[in-house]
């Protein structure tokens, strides 16, 4: 069971779900002509498959050295394959998006770069425009699956609350029905608090365990560094 959900478990009775579960199942068979890819990428869908998939990694991972090619040896979402067991419902040759083995909302699923990346933590400023492949694809596949802007929720979770060390990008439809209103909730400072820093400053995310993509694109972009307390950034950046 991971950090979050010890804090889950809290709340609610004993119906959380063993980090031995796998993924599994029919993969989404669709039309992807249109979702977009990079110039330098081809698309494509994998074709069906049950095969069993290696459970999450626990919290915390092992420290792994990266491999040559980009990827860190024993990573789960390094190695993302329909052999694998994961429900692919987009891939080209930098990103895959798959559904969530614990889904929190009626359409969940995860996006993530094929080259290595820690987690939300880690990534700076250099790293922006990988954030933005992934907001983008992520964005027009729940729009395939029939889920308008207005109900897209896209974010990521903030070490220690997070299940596996490789970037993932959440990408939730709304309303999400609880626990998920609380597990996947970013927080929105209101403009004019009382921080006596705000003439000068942005408070551009409060304490969360959640930041939401463009908070954190807004935050890297201004040399920071995404945490679980509050960021503030300087205005106009």
């Amino acid at each position: 069971m991971t950090f979050f959900n010890n804090i889950i478990s809290l709340c609610l009775p004993s119906t959380s779900t063993s980090t031995s579960q796998h993924y599994s199942g029919t993969l989404h068979n669709r039309d992807t002509s249109t979702v977009p890819s990079p110039a330098d990428s081809r698309q494509h869908l994998a074709p069906s498959s049950d095969a069993s998939a290696k459970a999450y990694a626990t919290f915390p991972p092992p420290p792994l050295p990266p491999l040559p090619d980009g990827k860190k040896e024993g990573c789960v979402f390094c190695d993302v394959t329909v052999e694998k067991g994961f429900k692919i419902v987009y891939e080209d040759s930098n990103v895959a998006v798959f559904r969530d083995r614990t889904p929190g909302s009626e359409v969940h699923l995860l996006a993530v770069p094929k080259r290595h990346y820690d987690n939300v933590k880690t990534i700076t400023k250099d790293d922006v425009p990988m954030v933005r492949e992934l907001a983008q694809i992520g964005g027009k596949v729940l729009e395939e699956l029939g889920i308008p802007p207005s109900r897209h929720r896209l974010g990521f979770h903030i070490p220690p609350f997070f299940s596996v060390n490789h970037l993932h990008l959440h990408l939730l439809s709304t309303p999400l029905p609880f626990p998920g209103s609380f597990k996947y909730r970013p927080s929105f400072p209101s403009v004019g608090s009382f921080f006596p820093f705000t003439q000068e400053k942005d408070r551009v995310k409060g304490w969360s365990w959640f930041v939401e993509v463009n908070q954190a694109i807004r935050i890297l972009e201004a040399g920071k560094r995404v945490k679980v307390s509050g960021v503030s950034v300087p205005r106009h950046t």
